[in-house]
């Protein structure tokens, strides 16, 4: 009974933290400072020439791409080492 109450207990103070939290964000969304910085940086974008704005869709879209190829390479080194663990242990899959 008394883990079930601190179970609860727990909850209700995540519960209320993550209230204020959205309560705070709501506050700031809601800020006219920040809306004045999007505003200035929405003109900026705006001025910008086609040839910059091509060429910074160009790099983004390098930098999405090398991320993908690290990400594949990091979940295949993932996979590598979780096989190599279980041959180890013993605890791998079996196929019947």
């Amino acid at each position: 009974m008394s883990f079930k109450k601190d179970v609860l207990d727990k909850h209700n103070e995540i519960s209320s933290k993550i209230d204020n939290m959205e309560k705070k964000l709501d506050l700031l969304s809601d800020n006219s400072v920040i809306k004045e910085y999007y505003s200035e940086m929405e003109k900026k974008m705006n001025s910008l020439s086609e040839e910059v704005v091509a060429g910074l869709s160009e790099k983004l879209d390098n930098i999405a791409n090398e991320l993908g190829k690290a990400v594949e390479k990091m979940e295949s080194k993932n996979q590598d080492q979780t096989l190599q663990a279980e041959k180890k242990t013993g605890k791998g899959k079996t196929t019947k």
